[in-house]
């Protein structure tokens, strides 16, 4: 975790995403449904709380006023969602600022990104691997 959180490069974004995740869950029923004794309730009822649709319109079906209406995403995809949705409204700030600003660095910075975001798969997963080759060489050595 401390090589993960702390020391990596990834470690600020890992941080970000994990408080906004920490923000979402509702912790007040997660500890009621704790706190069965039975494991395979527990178990249980912590799937059913995370599988759970629970949007207006499920609501609305539940009540009987409505029938048939597209329930939406469950309580895990809805906190995956919203996480990812703000990370991408991050990004989407930073691109604007760059492509705002006038220096000649920046307008660099700005072409390196398009291109890399115009590159095919392949090149994509070969500079992943390369990368992996390297942090992995550098960890060996570290300790």
């Amino acid at each position: 975790m401390h090589y993960t959180l702390v020391l990596s490069v990834e470690g600020p974004s890992l941080v970000r995403l994990v408080e906004s995740v920490h923000k979402l869950i509702p912790y007040s029923v997660v500890r009621q449904t704790l706190r069965v004794g039975n494991v395979a309730t527990m178990i249980s009822g912590m799937m059913k709380l995370l599988l759970a649709k629970m949007s207006v319109a499920s609501l609305t079906n539940w009540v009987g006023l409505s029938t048939g209406a597209d329930e939406g995403m469950n309580l895990l995809q809805q906190i995956m969602s919203t996480t990812l949705g703000w990370d991408k409204k991050e990004l989407k700030k930073r691109i604007d600022k760059i492509e705002k600003s006038s220096d000649a660095p920046s307008k660099e910075v700005r072409n390196a990104l398009m291109e890399w975001i115009g590159a095919s798969r392949e090149e994509h997963l070969e500079t992943r691997r390369l990368s992996r080759k390297c942090c992995e060489s550098r960890s060996r050595s570290s300790y």
